[in-house]
């Protein structure tokens, strides 16, 4: 018993001395290497100053080393002023001999910047709007079927697809923050961008929020209603997928509104049964999958519903065979799938269609899409089919709200009644349509008015407050400004208070981003938003980053004017290009032997401007021609170069006050802040490139190249943002190699401070720079913080002087 006993204890420990005498080694060499003190990285700058007076010292001089470095046993401590401590030089290789290594930073060296800087940066970057990712699902970008088929290409095989599945498992892993706050670090120029796009979305909307239309003041309530929706969920994502769902909901809603007059009609209340079907049916792509149709169907709707009473007819007979010419496309299209589809062989079995699992699939709520579009085409046949019925005509007034969304009528069209209302319909319900007074429209006294400004006024209730999220960070970090300032100018020529500006400084783009986040009317919770109107339309659960902003608002501007209300005629995508005027006496035509010419070079032009792009239909209509793809190449080049100007002009300020401290010449800091503004150039030039191809469907690998250049820019450009400021922190710019960049052994460098050249640089560049740029800045957030008052007070206007003067 015991000799097994003490075999099992052998065993045991033959089984752990292997372990025990690795954690031994691994533990005897962190405490070596913890032991060693890295002598050569704690260089003193007076030391080195005084070596190098001592090496240039001449004995005819009547200044002593030590007084020149302000150090030593021998120095009087105020015996010669700030400003009047003559110039130590020593060149590069006597200071990288001399003075090797780097110094570390001491406390009240790197406590400076952190408090007065970066923790009010960090603090205001947290407060800017941000968004909410998608999901895992949404942020891939899959194969498409057509390259899985054929076979790939090696550069496909061996770069695109190994790229494209390291960028998909990698952004589904992070979290949503981090990728965030990363897109914002680095690719500021868009997210002020985006910034800005929404304010000017609420501006361009609300000026004209009290009055509408111009020619048409019955259409003011819609047109009001639709802006200021634009304007709550202007920051939810918008895509063909929302734009599909969100056409759905309205021709439904708009429809049930527009036929409420008739509901004496059996057709109408048979359609209208399809209507309350498709409203609950959202599916993106079983009912209205062609754009051109979908949004010819969409112009249609407000003439129906804010017409007068004797064009109500008219309007709606418009807008059902717009509807019925939106629905029929999709029906050929799965006709000829249908043909296309081969017949089974033998020995292979067809299963047996089960309609209850189908509905269960396609839809929650057990509706069959094919099948509920069957049924609105023939519904809407039933109606325009003169031989078989009388046409739309004026109908007894309904008892029932007027949207037709509370209650079923489903019992009204039951198949053994049906014959009798026919007759009935035909000679006893023909009287005259509802008269509305005044400019009251049937959209006007609609539940789905009701619903739709109830749902805005929740949405503008849930508003971040502008005075406690936004003024007091602000009013601090002014505060802190002040100070700095008022720091720099006591001690002029001090090269660490001239750094700390410098990075200050490098920071303000930050301010601007803060104030313009919040100054829109979509800064309220979109969680919020989307529950408050979640019966009325449909809205994305998704809120863009504020780098991708721009661009959405441009659909969410696009959508306003397929819905009629924006004018059709201004910079739309869909304005047709007003023909060429005829030739003036003083401008002659051009000859009939170069008039070929043109189209050619505009047709060129055309090409060049698209290529590589793939002209495939995409979610927005698409810029055709010269002229309109050029126009939108400028608008977003120019806004795209505004907000990286915002960010520009406090990198050259940051970087031209550490380019003159305390030698001229450029170095870590200078470069540091100029490659950042650099690197957001380039990315600006690709974020332009991408909204571009967002209207064009580009092919899969130059989606995945795009996005791979845009990841690894806005990576390294938030990498050289904040390990810049950690290695300035850290003390590891505090070496001779880093005073000034590319220069050989023999170039002369300032070893003393706060000499008269520091003081001359301080005087003329350090604090007139940071007043230029802190006024620049000051000087943006004060626009956007205008626009922002009037933006409010146009909308308290439209939701509470209203209401007022309908209680008076």
């Amino acid at each position: 018993m015991f000799n097994l006993r003490y075999k099992n204890m052998a065993n045991c420990h033959n089984f752990l001395h292997p372990a025990s005498d690795n954690f031994k080694h691994l533990f005897g060499f962190i405490l070596i290497v913890a032991m060693f003190k890295p002598v050569a990285a704690q260089p003193d700058s007076q030391i080195c100053c005084l070596k190098a007076a001592r090496a240039a010292w001449n004995p005819s001089s009547t200044t002593l080393p030590w007084d020149s470095c302000a150090f030593g046993a021998s120095y009087v401590q105020g015996s010669i002023a700030p400003g009047s401590v003559p110039q130590v030089l020593a060149t590069m290789s006597f200071c990288k001999k001399e003075c090797p290594g780097y110094k570390l930073s001491t406390l009240s060296e790197w406590l400076l910047l952190f408090t007065t800087w970066v923790i009010p940066a960090a603090a205001l970057l947290i407060i800017c709007s941000t968004g909410e990712c998608e999901e895992s699902k949404e942020r891939r970008i899959d194969v498409p079927e057509s390259k899985k088929r054929t076979p790939m290409s090696p550069m496909f095989q061996y770069v695109i697809g190994p790229i494209n599945g390291v960028l998909n498992n990698g952004l589904v892993r992070i979290p949503d923050a981090i990728l965030e706050f990363t897109g914002i670090l680095g690719d500021p120029a868009s997210a002020i961008r985006g910034a800005f796009s929404e304010i000017a979305l609420d501006v361009r909307t609300v000026h004209n929020l009290s009055v509408g239309n111009k020619d048409e003041d019955r259409g003011r309530e819609f047109d009001k209603l639709m802006r200021a929706l634009a304007m709550v969920a202007g920051q939810t994502k918008f895509d063909l997928d929302v734009d599909n769902r969100l056409a759905t909901v309205f021709l439904s809603k708009g429809l049930l509104v527009a036929t409420g007059p008739w509901l004496g009609d059996y057709r109408i209340r048979k359609l209208r049964v399809h209507l309350l079907e498709m409203n609950k049916n959202r599916e993106p792509t079983g009912l209205l999958a062609d754009d051109k149709s979908r949004w010819a169907a969409l112009k249609t709707l407000k003439p129906a519903l804010v017409c007068e009473d004797k064009d109500r007819r008219k309007f709606l007979r418009n807008s059902l065979l717009a509807l019925q010419a939106a629905l029929e496309p999709v029906k050929k299209s799965e006709e000829k799938s249908e043909k296309k589809t081969p017949a089974a062989g033998p020995g292979v079995s067809t299963p047996p269609h089960d309609p209850e699992a189908t509905q269960s699939e396609l839809d929650p709520e057990g509706i069959d899409p094919v099948q509920l579009r069957k049924n609105l085409i023939q519904a809407i046949k039933d109606i325009l089919d003169d031989e078989k019925a009388p046409e739309v005509a004026a109908a007894a007034p309904a008892t029932e709200k007027q949207d037709g969304t509370k209650g079923d009528i489903r019992g009204d069209i039951r198949e053994d009644i049906r014959e009798d209302i026919r007759e009935d319909v035909k000679e006893d319900i023909k009287v005259e349509a509802i008269e509305l007074p005044g400019d009251v429209t049937l959209f006007d006294q609609s539940d789905w008015a009701k619903g739709l400004r109830m749902g805005i006024k929740v949405g503008l209730k849930g508003r971040v407050d502008f005075m406690k999220a936004l003024v007091v960070p602000v009013a601090l970090g002014l505060v802190a400004t002040a100070g700095s300032f008022y720091t720099a100018y006591t001690t002029l020529g001090d090269n660490d208070t001239a750094h700390s500006l410098a990075y200050g400084t490098w920071y303000s783009w930050i301010i601007i981003l803060a104030v313009a986040s919040n100054c829109y009317i979509a800064t309220a919770n979109p969680g919020l938003v989307k529950l408050a109107l979640q019966d009325e339309v449909y809205l994305s659960k998704v809120t863009v980053p504020l780098r991708e902003r721009a661009n959405n608002t441009r659909k969410w501007t696009d959508w306003l004017k397929r819905i009629g209300c924006e004018d059709a005629n201004d910079t739309s995508l869909e304005s047709p290009v007003p023909p060429a005027s005829p030739a003036s006496p003083a401008t002659p035509a051009l000859s009939s032997r170069f008039r070929p010419i043109r189209p050619k070079l505009r047709r060129a032009s055309s090409t060049i401007l698209s290529l590589p792009f793939q002209q495939t239909p995409g979610p927005l209509p698409k810029p055709k021609g010269f002229l309109k793809k050029s126009n939108l190449l400028f608008h977003l080049i120019v806004k795209q170069f505004a907000g990286w100007i915002c960010v520009a002009l406090p990198c050259a300020c940051a970087a031209s006050i550490s380019y003159t401290t305390p030698t001229v010449g450029l170095g870590c800091r200078s470069f540091n802040h100029m490659l950042y503004g650099i690197l957001t150039l380039a990315i600006s030039v690709v974020a332009v490139i991408r909204a571009y191809l967002s209207y064009y469907s580009p092919s899969f690998t130059t989606k995945v190249l795009l996005r791979t250049i845009y990841i690894m820019g806005i990576s390294l450009n938030t990498f050289v943002l904040v390990f810049g400021t950690l290695f300035h922190l850290i003390g590891l710019y505090r070496s001779c190699a880093c005073a000034v960049l590319g220069v050989g052994g023999d170039f002369m460098l300032q070893i003393s401070a706060i000499t008269a050249l520091d003081v001359a640089n301080a005087k003329k560049f350090w604090l007139p720079v940071g007043y230029m740029d802190f006024g620049f800045v000051w000087i943006v957030c004060c626009v956007a913080v205008g626009c922002r008052g009037f933006i409010h007070y146009h909308i308290k206007w439209f939701f509470e002087a209203e209401e007022k003067e309908k209680r008076k």
